[in-house]
C-alpha cells in the first residue's frame, strides 16, 4: 500500500506545472476598467510638473567637438626620464616558481664563512646513533595478506543458549507502539522517601517586597 501511494506521489509531481483556472490566454491589455471619478479627475499643477519628461541642460551639445587646444610650447615640450618610465604601460603580474625566487635570493645574499670550529667538529657517538635512520622490525611483513588465522578449537566450538540469545537482533513493534515512556506496575505502586519528596521540591526563591505587593494585588483581584 505504501509503495503505490508513493509511486502515485511520483507521478503526481512529475506532471508539469498547471495554469490556474483564473487564467485568460488571450486578455486585451485594458484588464481593469477606469472609473468615470478617474477619467473626471482634474490634476494639480506638481502632478503636471512632475509628469514632463527631464529636459537636457541648456549646455548640452549633441555633436561637441574639441574644445581643449594644446599650447604651442607643450608641442615642443621634451619630457623627462622619470616622466617616460611613468608613461609606460603596467606590466602583467606573473607568478614565478619558487626554485626562481630562491636562485635570485642566493644570488643576492653573500653566504657567511664558517667558522674553522665547526668544520673541525667531531659527532660524539650518540649524535651518530641518533643520526641513523629507524631500523624496521623483524618480525614486519611487508604484504601481509591474512593478518589474523582462526584457530581450530573456534571453528568446532559451540555457542551457549545465552550467547544465540544475546546474538539475535532486536524486533521492532509492529503495532508501531512507543514504550520508551511505559511505566512499569513496581513504579506505580512505589512509595518515595523523605529525601525524595524533600528534592522534588522546586527551590524556594526570595520574594522582594514589590513582588509581594503584586502579588496580593492579584490574588485579591481573582477572589473579587
Amino acid at each position: 500500500m505504501a509503495l503505490i501511494e508513493r509511486q502515485n506521489r511520483i507521478n503526481s509531481l512529475a506532471k508539469p506545472r498547471q495554469l490556474p483556472t483564473q487564467h485568460q490566454p488571450n486578455r486585451p491589455s485594458g484588464y481593469w476598467g477606469v472609473s468615470d471619478s478617474a477619467k473626471k479627475y482634474v490634476t494639480s499643477q506638481r502632478i503636471e510638473a512632475l509628469a514632463q519628461p527631464k529636459q537636457l541642460p541648456s549646455s548640452f551639445q549633441i555633436d561637441r567637438y574639441n574644445v581643449t587646444v594644446a599650447e604651442s610650447a607643450l608641442k615642443y615640450g621634451q619630457a623627462s626620464a622619470r616622466i617616460e618610465q611613468l608613461a609606460q604601460p603596467k606590466k602583467p603580474f606573473t607568478v614565478r616558481p619558487w626554485s626562481a625566487v630562491y636562485e635570485s635570493q642566493q644570488q643576492t645574499k653573500k653566504r657567511k664563512k664558517r667558522r674553522a670550529s665547526i668544520t673541525e667538529f667531531e659527532c660524539s657517538d650518540r649524535i651518530l646513533a641518533l643520526s641513523k635512520p629507524k631500523r624496521v622490525h623483524p618480525k614486519f611483513l611487508a604484504d601481509r595478506v591474512r593478518i589474523d588465522t582462526i584457530n581450530v578449537a573456534a571453528t568446532n566450538a559451540h555457542a551457549s543458549v545465552r550467547i544465540q540469545q544475546l546474538a539475535k537482533a532486536k524486533v521492532n513493534h509492529s503495532n508501531n507502539e512507543d514504550h520508551s515512556m511505559k511505566v512499569s506496575k513496581k513504579a506505580l505502586n512505589a512509595e518515595c522517601s523523605l529525601r525524595i519528596e524533600e528534592l522534588a521540591k522546586p527551590p524556594a526563591r526570595r520574594l522582594t517586597s514589590r513582588k509581594i505587593a503584586w502579588r496580593s494585588a492579584e490574588e485579591n483581584s481573582h477572589l473579587e
